[in-house]
C-alpha cells in the first residue's frame, strides 16, 4: 500500500481531476475567442473568396471541399486556424478557387 498525506476533506472532483484548476474557463474562453478573432484577416484584405461561419459538426476538410479548396489552401487564408479546434460561429476565410 502506498502511504498517503491528509490535509483534510477533499471533494470527489478534486480527487478525480486534481490538475483541474478553477482558471480553466478563462483559458478556455480566452484560446475560443483568439481563435473567433483572428481567422478573417485574407477576406478582409480584398482576397477573393468568402467568409463561412462554421455550423456544428463541420470540419476544415469538409469546409474547403464546399469551396472547391484543399485544406492546405484553407489554413493559408486563415493563419490562426486549428482544424482540431474549430468554433461553432468562427469565421473562416474560404478563398476562391
Amino acid at each position: 500500500m502506498f502511504p498517503l498525506a491528509y490535509k483534510g476533506p477533499a471533494r470527489p472532483s478534486a480527487v478525480l481531476h486534481p490538475k483541474l484548476h478553477s482558471n480553466m474557463f478563462a483559458r478556455t474562453f480566452i484560446l475560443i475567442a483568439a481563435a473567433i478573432i483572428g481567422v478573417n484577416a485574407a477576406c478582409d484584405s480584398g482576397l477573393p473568396g468568402y467568409t463561412h461561419i462554421v455550423n456544428p459538426g463541420e470540419t476544415c476538410w469538409g469546409i474547403a471541399t464546399q469551396g472547391g479548396i484543399d485544406v492546405a489552401r484553407l489554413e493559408s487564408a486563415n493563419p490562426s486556424l486549428n482544424c482540431d479546434l474549430l468554433v461553432v460561429g468562427q469565421r473562416l476565410c474560404v478563398p476562391s478557387n
